[in-house]
């Protein structure tokens, strides 16, 4: 499994908290400084950018990016370098801020929040949805989220 774009390895610690057995996990994150936060967790650990993975093709089962796609100017080369090291039946599972209204006063609240952080922008779901397919995803499948939140798993 990788963990792309870990930070502080919340994704990853949850992940091995649900597993029984042992995992072959990867956290590749730009800066070196959230790998530190993330010693505890028994990873290989690979400081890189998330749209030029060091890895070759279909290496990974599993690919996890939650909240770090958004950061980029474009998402899609990220989009495509984890499809391509995702193994045939692999799934890529991404969580990212969506362009969609928010529903609720929390939801709103956070979306302000996001924009005047500065933290990343909104990403058009239906754009990254068309984006995966044509690079080769089997299916994607949308996860219902509140807030300003999108999921997507991707079939490869």
């Amino acid at each position: 499994m990788l963990d792309a774009a870990c930070g502080k390895g919340t994704v990853a610690r949850r992940l091995l908290a649900g597993i029984a057995g042992r995992i072959d996990l990867v956290l590749l994150d730009a800066a070196p400084r959230m790998l530190a936060e993330c010693h505890d967790i028994p990873a290989r650990r690979i400081t890189a950018c998330m749209t030029d993975l060091p890895f070759g093709p279909n290496q990974f089962d599993l690919v996890t990016c939650a909240w770090g796609i958004e950061v980029l100017d474009d998402p899609r080369p990220a989009l495509r370098e984890f499809i391509r090291v995702t193994r045939p039946a692999g799934h890529v599972c991404i969580v990212f801020c969506a362009d969609r209204p928010a529903q609720s006063f929390v939801g709103r609240a956070l979306r302000r929040h996001i924009s005047r952080s500065g933290r990343g922008r909104f990403l058009d779901h239906e754009m990254l949805r068309e984006f995966a397919i044509a690079t080769g995803a089997r299916h994607v499948q949308t996860l219902h989220c509140t807030g300003p939140a999108a999921a997507m798993i991707v079939h490869v």
